[in-house]
């Protein structure tokens, strides 16, 4: 009895629906964005509009062989202010400056990082100070070997955090401080013709 009854409030509620319509002319579909017709979908005018272009960063000159200008604060490490996430050592919620910079994992890289280049640098307390020390220059540390170990240094200490959440692996610091030293070592040799290049594997070897 219950389905039978069912079955009459479907017939009904089919019965208050209107039926397509006759017209023989297509469906026009439009992307527009911003009130501007795209004439097709166009990913370029959608993510301007979704993430607006900021003006440029103030530390856009820390970037090293990039091919475009950092304008956006939101998806870079070295834009972000203030970065929570789960802590892939401690497993609370940290900040940005903890995971990249004092954590136990973070601190032996940077320690390993100083002996080489700059035995006199006190760890870093604040993200100013690790960007003070990019943009500063020596002989035997010039700014252009800081910016690539320090972008090297920042990508794999983010990528063993994304390896301990994802994958569960918690690689050592000095097995991860070898990957450092291997990509330093192809970027400078690959790239040792260059001017700017130059004398960039010496410095890092010596």
């Amino acid at each position: 009895m219950h389905y039978h009854h069912t079955e009459i409030a479907l017939h009904y509620h089919l019965t208050l629906i209107d039926l397509p319509s006759a017209s023989q002319t297509e469906d026009v579909y439009s992307w527009v964005v911003n009130g501007v017709d795209c004439r097709g979908f166009s990913s370029a005018k959608t993510w301007e509009a979704l993430q607006p272009r900021e003006s440029k960063k103030d530390w856009a000159d820390l970037i090293c062989s990039t091919r475009k200008t950092p304008y956006k604060d939101k998806n870079s490490l070295l834009g972000t202010k203030r970065l929570f996430i789960l802590s892939c050592l401690s497993g609370r919620i940290e900040t940005r400056d903890h995971i990249l910079l004092h954590c136990g994992f973070a601190a032996e890289i940077w320690t390993a990082v100083f002996y080489k280049m700059d035995r006199h640098q006190a760890p870093f307390t604040t993200w100013a100070e690790l960007l003070s020390w990019i943009r500063r220059s020596s002989a035997s540390a010039p700014s252009l070997l800081r910016k690539v170990v320090a972008q090297s240094v920042l990508y794999n200490t983010w990528r063993q955090r994304n390896n301990v959440i994802h994958n569960h692996i918690l690689l050592p610091a000095r097995t991860t401080f070898k990957v450092i030293d291997r990509e330093v070592r192809n970027t400078f040799f690959a790239r040792r013709k260059r001017r700017k290049f130059k004398n960039l594997l010496f410095c890092w070897l010596a």
